[in-house]
This record gives structure tokens, C-alpha cells and sequence, in this order.
């Protein structure tokens, strides 16, 4: 066996730049909600909004019957933060990308393949089963864990995933050697799995919770023993080992101070509450692992595929969703967030920004942006109100939405600058003042740079509605507020 030339930090630069970008940028993107909470619904626009895959995921997970306890549909990303809280929804979001990222990979052998699965089981599983095990404590709490256990055996797992003959070759040498695991790993990779998972989690600013439950496993607070037995209960279930699941049973009631039957009986009952949520977050593909701790085998073994929805149906459950948030929770920034949302998904438009008018009334500066690259058109946006006349600026004056058809059409033609038609990349766009009160406070920015061509009158006047509901519903925050 030839030692690999790579060591820990090069395996961790080869995952985070080549193999899970989309992962590393999520998790870092979400972990600035604990830090800023008033940006909160800005983060979660730019990690998930434009991701409308992501974004349809995410919405069937909080709508089963795991999280939605009611019959209310939430139809909006932004709506589910506020019944939710950030933290589940945090939680959610790293869950589906982490789904997304590492079982969605084609070129992995078959024998490869069902290692991510086993090792995804068990962290989903575990995941649950740690969270379940301090439930007295405060919800905050309970979600770090949950995180924690989730991503605990990350470097693993993105290992395997990467795919090709390394992963080949390390699995038929696990498989063939009766060497301890570790051993074999490290000696044709040059480094553990379980540095790789230290490295991946202080890089990628995962929380202090995963650091330790990786870096010093024997410290026994109750949220580091509770991650270690649910994982070390988890992977004795996915494996079948009946004799370390008895054990790993026995400490999980030891740690939560309560009778053996009592505690299986809610292992029994986390395990099939882990099936189903494995079904909403579109992870059936799971489920045979998942099954060795139920009591019972479910005969679904796909998930239900979710119901066609029309656009226009959709468009009016946006539209009804948007009055809810101003009713219920009268917040100007979640109407706005809201209402961008509506129009990102709801008419199928890629990049949506506020811009607000600056106090002197000079400037229209982006406060709100739903895009790939934010902080770019964060800088670019700022275009000035007075001066020479832009399409921006008329529609600011005179209050009327407009729509840009692109360069080939001539109407707007002469108000169409150098920096817009840059900031445009030369394609279509539609723009809608928010009127509050008889005054323009902001415009409304939509393109779809993959699909301008396919904009229609109807996308049009849709646009226009989301943008005349959003200032009946500011006018009602407001009233509201005083």
C-alpha cells in the first residue's frame, strides 16, 4: 500500500474548493445568522432563494408533519423563518444542501455509493436521536447539537463522495484488510477521517460544538456525551450490531436518567419520525438503513413525489402569503423579503433587489438583493437620481412600472446608460416604484438572465401586482406600528 503524498490540509482544500463548494459557502453563509440576526432574512436570500431546488426542498420539509402542526400551508422561505425560528431553519437549510451536496454525486462505484448512504443514515438518524436526548434544554441548545451530530463524520463522508479510484482503492482495502479502519486509512491517505472532519469544521466556522465533540470526545458535558452516544447507538443500528446497540441503548437512558423501556420506546418513535423526515427531504434512498430501528417496516420505500402545482395557483398563495406576513407579523423588512421572494418564485425571476432612496434623495442604493452574487450587486446598483435622465429615474419620478425589453427594442432606448446597460448585462429587466403614502421610497429590480427572452406580458403584470400588494401591505405595517 502506497502512502498518498496528500496530507490533512490538502484533503481539505481539495473538498472545500473542488468537491463542496455549494456546502462550505452555505454553512458559512448561515452560521452569520447567529452573528447578525438582523440581517437574517438577507443571509437566507442569498444562500437559498436563488437555488430554487433548494428552495422547494426546504419548504416540503417544513410543511410535514414533523414541523407543520397545522393545516396552514407555508408557501414562503421567509414566512417558515418567522414560525420556525432561525435556528431550525438553519438547521434545515444545511440538512437539504448537505442531501444535495453529497448524495447527488454519479460517479461513485456502487460499492462506494452504499458507504455514503450507510454513513448519511447515521448522521441523519443520530442528528435526531442527539437533539432527542436533551430535550429539557433550551432550544438553541438542542439545534447546536443537532448540527454537531449531523456533521460529525463530514470528512468521511465528503470523502467517499469525491468519487474515483482513491475512494476505489480504500474501499476494497477496508473490505480485504484486517487491520483497524483508521489504521488502514491513514496509511494511504496520509491522514484520519477524523482530522479531516476537525478541519472541515474550524474551517468552515461550524460552531464550537462540533470543534469539541470532534477534538476532545471524552469531555463529558451532557451535549457531547449525548452526540457521542447517538452516534455511537446509530451506527450499531445501521450495521445491524445488536450487542453494541443493546450498550449504546443502556447509556442513552443512563445519560437521560430514565428507565430502559421508557427510553426504547423514544429511540423507537425518533427512528420513524428520521423515515419520514428522510421522505420530505427527498432522501428515500436512505430508508433501508434507516428501517434496522423501527419497529415496523414502512412499505413506502419512495418518497411521495410532490404534487404539480400551476403557476398561477402558486402566484396566489405567494400573493395570500405576503398579506398574511403584514398582518401577523407586522415587520417592514419581512413584507419586503416576502414580497421578493413572491416575485423570484412566483413568476420564476433569478435576480430581485429593493433599492431604497438615500435620505438627500440623490441615490437609489440596494438594500435588499436575491442573487448569486450579492455583495457584487450590492456595489454595482448604486445609481444616482439626479443628473442626466435614466430609466431608473423616470420610474422613480413618475411612479411607473416599466419594462425593459432589451437593446433590440427602442422605446427606452436613449435612457439607457453605460453603467445600467453593464449592471443589466444588456438584457431585459422590470422595474416597480413602492409607493407609501402617496411617496416613492424604493424600486423593485427583477431580470432572469437565463430566461429574459421568455418574459411575458402576463410575468409583467404579475410583477406589477406583488409590487402594488407590497405597498398596500407596508401601508398596513405602518399603521399597524404607530
Amino acid at each position: 500500500m502506497n502512502k498518498s503524498t496528500y496530507g490533512t490540509q490538502q484533503w481539505l482544500e481539495k473538498i472545500s474548493k473542488h468537491e463542496l463548494p455549494a456546502l462550505a459557502a452555505t454553512v458559512r453563509l448561515l452560521e452569520k445568522i447567529a452573528q447578525d440576526e438582523t440581517s437574517s432574512l438577507s443571509i437566507l436570500g442569498q444562500s437559498v432563494l436563488h437555488d430554487h431546488g433548494l428552495t422547494s426542498r426546504i419548504l416540503r420539509v417544513v410543511n410535514s408533519v414533523n414541523y407543520n402542526r397545522s393545516n396552514n400551508q407555508i408557501t414562503t422561505v421567509s414566512r417558515a423563518a418567522v414560525i420556525l425560528g432561525y435556528d431550525q431553519l438553519k438547521r434545515i437549510c444545511i440538512t437539504a444542501r448537505m442531501i444535495d451536496s453529497l448524495l447527488n454525486n454519479k460517479n461513485i462505484s456502487e460499492a462506494v455509493y452504499q458507504r455514503v448512504l450507510m454513513l448519511m443514515a447515521r448522521s441523519f438518524h443520530a442528528a435526531r436521536l442527539a437533539k432527542m436526548m436533551l430535550k429539557g434544554y433550551a432550544e438553541d441548545t438542542q439545534e447546536e447539537v443537532y448540527i454537531a451530530a449531523l456533521l460529525h463524520n463530514l470528512g468521511e463522508v465528503a470523502f467517499w463522495t469525491m468519487g474515483g479510484q482513491i475512494t476505489e482503492q480504500l474501499d476494497e482495502l477496508l473490505t480485504e484488510s484486517s487491520e483497524p479502519s483508521g489504521d488502514v486509512v491513514y496509511q494511504l491517505l496520509g491522514t484520519r477521517f477524523e482530522q479531516l472532519s476537525v478541519g472541515l469544521a474550524s474551517n468552515w466556522n461550524m460552531g464550537s460544538m462540533l470543534v469539541k465533540s470532534l477534538g476532545d470526545p471524552n469531555t463529558r458535558t451532557p451535549e457531547l456525551r449525548s452526540i457521542h452516544l447517538a452516534h455511537k447507538f446509530s451506527q450499531a443500528m445501521v450495521e445491524e450490531d445488536e450487542v453494541a446497540r443493546k450498550k449504546s441503548l443502556k447509556g442513552i437512558a443512563e445519560q437521560m436518567k430514565l428507565p430502559l423501556p421508557e427510553v426504547q420506546r423514544m429511540v423507537i418513535k425518533c427512528t420513524d419520525e428520521t423515515l419520514q423526515l428522510a421522505r420530505s427531504y427527498g432522501a428515500g434512498v436512505l430508508e433501508p438503513y434507516l428501517d434496522h430501528g423501527s419497529k415496523h417496516t414502512n412499505d413506502a420505500t419512495e418518497e411521495e413525489p410532490a404534487p404539480i402545482q400551476s403557476k398561477q395557483s402558486l402566484q396566489l398563495q405567494l400573493l395570500r402569503e405576503l398579506t398574511l406576513v403584514a398582518t401577523e407579523t407586522p415587520d417592514l423588512n419581512l413584507v419586503i423579503h416576502t414580497a421578493m421572494e413572491g416575485i423570484q418564485r412566483g413568476i420564476g425571476l433569478e435576480r430581485v433587489m429593493v433599492l431604497m432612496v438615500n435620505p438627500s434623495y440623490e441615490y437609489l442604493l440596494p438594500r435588499f438583493v436575491t442573487s448569486d452574487s450579492p455583495e457584487q450587486d450590492k456595489q454595482d446598483f448604486k445609481l444616482s437620481l439626479v443628473g442626466a435622465e435614466t430609466i431608473f429615474s423616470t420610474a422613480y419620478k413618475e411612479r411607473r412600472p416599466i419594462w425593459y425589453k432589451g437593446p433590440q427594442h427602442q422605446r427606452w432606448a436613449s435612457l439607457i446608460n453605460n453603467q445600467i446597460r453593464r449592471i443589466s448585462k444588456g438584457q431585459a429587466f422590470f422595474l416597480a416604484p413602492i409607493v407609501i403614502e402617496g411617496r416613492c421610497i424604493a424600486l423593485i429590480y427583477a431580470d432572469s438572465m437565463e430566461n429574459q427572452e421568455k418574459l411575458s406580458q402576463d410575468d409583467f403584470d404579475m410583477f406589477t401586482h406583488f409590487a402594488q400588494q407590497t405597498d398596500l401591505c407596508l401601508s398596513v405595517v405602518l399603521r399597524l406600528n404607530r
